[in-house]
């Protein structure tokens, strides 16, 4: 299971925001201290958005961070007490990183990642070796200007698939997954805005009765100026 952070976060506070418990914010705007907390070294380094997920399989959750400037992701392996072991690792991944997915794309038992990587119009996967290290990255296209971005068997064959939002051009694109880590041509549908001042930006996703099988997708929308 993995919790996700998605937006402009400095880099210090992502991972301190993560660590505290949601009931810390139940009853109004308190914060809780987090110690230790991570900073990226990186003085333009910006968190776009993060995922929490076993990667090295030791039942340990880790943290993944989206650094949107420096088009690469920051890897801090968990200790299973909350906290992280740093330096973090770090992978080149596309040009302006916007969201993650975790899924075990290859069916190999491990979690893979893949990122939608909105200026060079493509998605990442990253196909994990077992031990929360990634072979090189393999890009797939994804339509103008990719952001949102979730994980299902959409086509009910056991695989791993994708849904991609194509900002600019008002569609979602899905990438249907061959079970080894590739991804067909995106096919595209338009995602209905009823409004030239408004954009298709991000999914949020359900799914029913434990199944792997997506449910139903919810589109978030941004002003087209933003």
């Amino acid at each position: 299971m993995k919790r996700k952070l998605a937006g402009l976060v400095p880099a210090v506070l992502a991972l301190a925001l993560a660590l505290a418990p949601l009931g810390a914010f139940a009853a109004g705007p308190k914060f809780q201290s987090a110690t230790p907390s991570y900073t990226l070294p990186d003085t333009y380094s910006i968190i776009f958005d993060a995922a929490f997920a076993d990667l090295t399989g030791d039942g340990r959750q880790d943290a993944v961070l989206i650094d949107l400037y420096k088009n690469e992701l920051a890897i801090f392996k968990g200790n299973g007490d909350g906290t992280f072991q740093d330096p973090p690792s770090y992978q080149p991944v596309g040009a302006k990183p916007r969201e993650i997915a975790v899924a075990d794309f290859d069916k190999d038992g491990d979690l893979d990642l893949a990122i939608s990587n909105s200026d060079s119009h493509n998605v990442s996967i990253l196909l994990n070796r077992g031990d929360g290290t990634f072979d090189t990255q393999t890009f797939f296209a994804a339509g103008t200007y990719p952001m949102g971005l979730a994980e299902s068997d959409f086509n009910g064959d056991g695989n791993a698939d994708l849904a991609v939002v194509d900002t600019l051009s008002d569609q979602v694109s899905v990438l249907y997954g061959d079970g080894h880590g590739a991804f067909g041509a995106p096919v595209s549908f338009f995602c209905r805005t009823y409004s030239s001042l408004r954009r298709c930006r991000r999914l949020q996703q359900g799914r029913t009765n434990g199944s792997r099988r997506l449910q139903r997708l919810r589109f978030e929308y941004q002003r087209a100026a933003e």
